[in-house]
């Protein structure tokens, strides 16, 4: 149950952003992205599990914002490049915050935390992007 809200919360605070999803492996599921911008998602991780009954469960989430890169001629305007690349990048670190947040106010989730973004340019998708890697652990109350 806890899994399903968690990646459900995720997806719909995504899509709300403009991103098309998919659940599963980046790397894996690159050529079978619908379409960019997309977040994929790689399923939840349990971490720890504090009381039996009733208590606190961990999961470690971690998922991929992936925006096609601007057509810009490196070797023409590397300025404009990195502006370009700069400006993408806050995008995606807003849209990362985003979904954090809509995580973050569920009434079950008692706290968000060990967040780290990694950004990288490659090709992930045949086209050419921009991605940033988010993970995080989020701490859900349970009771059985």
């Amino acid at each position: 149950m806890e899994v399903q809200l968690l990646t459900k919360t995720i997806m719909t605070a995504a899509e709300a952003l403009g991103y098309s999803t998919v659940v599963g492996d980046v790397t894996q599921k690159a050529c079978s992205l619908p379409e960019l911008p997309a977040l994929c998602l790689s399923r939840p991780v349990l971490r720890d599990k504090q009381g039996r009954q009733s208590g606190v469960i961990t999961y470690r989430l971690e998922c991929s914002l992936i925006q096609p890169a601007d057509e810009i001629d490196v070797a023409a305007d590397e300025e404009a490049s990195h502006e370009a690349d700069t400006k993408l990048l806050q995008t995606l670190y807003n849209h990362a915050l985003t979904i954090i947040e809509a995580v973050d106010a569920l009434d079950e989730v008692c706290d968000v935390a060990c967040i780290s973004s990694t950004p990288s340019k490659g090709r992930v998708t045949p086209y050419g992007d921009v991605t940033l890697k988010l993970v995080f652990d989020v701490k859900l109350k349970f009771r059985k």
